[in-house]
């Protein structure tokens, strides 16, 4: 049964494929020119933090395998090892959301909570409310996001030397729907307009304190993915 359906599917790919020739013929040619490039050098290769760190942040043997150029690490205490992957970029995700319910003159604002995004993919917003923009302040929170600071930290020590910092989301309440897995219709943009200033502040923020007191210094800062 298996075999005849796998034969009259491929009978129909391939009468698709003959009926519409122009759909899949190339007609041009596509040729790369390293003179165009914007960067007058390649600045090498890298990994993105989110969201893994989230869980292994703080695991030495994963740095070592990604950050460094090893013969054989040994992951998690395994017999055999594997040669590293000598990373010299990494990226940070400044995150957004927040389990925190903010006090809005009598109701309670939180985070709208997407069933759809997985608990590791929740990156911890160090803003936590609108009430004040200092950063020493009780709306702040540095201890938060601490597993993927932390392997932010074993990268450096092993000779990382760009470092991105980048969004996926603003805090969660300064999205229009309170959530930062995006907004219902995916053109929308889900930053409220009377939050742009605060969100370039929000970011401008978190990279001077991790310059001060991370020892972490960004070569690149970025309001979006990719």
């Amino acid at each position: 049964m298996l075999a005849l359906r796998a034969l009259v599917a491929s009978a129909l790919v391939w009468t698709l494929l003959a009926a519409q020739p122009s759909q899949i013929s190339a007609d041009y040619t596509v040729t790369a020119d390293a003179d165009t490039t914007l960067l007058a050098s390649w600045e090498g290769w890298g990994t993105s933090l989110c969201w893994w760190a989230n869980v292994f942040g703080d695991r030495e043997d994963v740095a070592d395998m990604l950050f460094t150029l090893n013969a054989t690490v040994a992951l998690d205490d395994s017999v055999s090892g594997l040669p590293a992957l000598g990373f010299n970029i990494a990226r940070y995700n400044i995150g957004g959301t927040g389990s925190n319910v903010i006090n809005d003159n009598g109701d309670d604002v939180s985070m709208t909570v997407s069933s759809k995004m997985p608990a590791f993919k929740a990156m911890e917003t160090f803003w936590l409310d609108w009430f004040n923009s200092d950063p020493t302040t009780s709306s702040w929170n540095w201890s938060v996001d601490a597993k993927q600071r932390a392997m932010l930290t074993l990268a450096t020590q092993r000779g990382v030397d760009v470092l991105e910092a980048f969004s996926n989301s603003p805090p969660w309440w300064m999205t229009n729907n309170h959530a930062t897995a995006g907004a219902a219709n995916g053109d929308d943009d889900n930053l409220q307009s009377w939050n742009h200033d605060q969100f370039a502040l929000y970011l401008a923020t978190v990279v001077s304190q991790a310059k001060a007191s991370w020892g972490i210094d960004f070569t690149y800062l970025e309001p979006f993915n990719e």
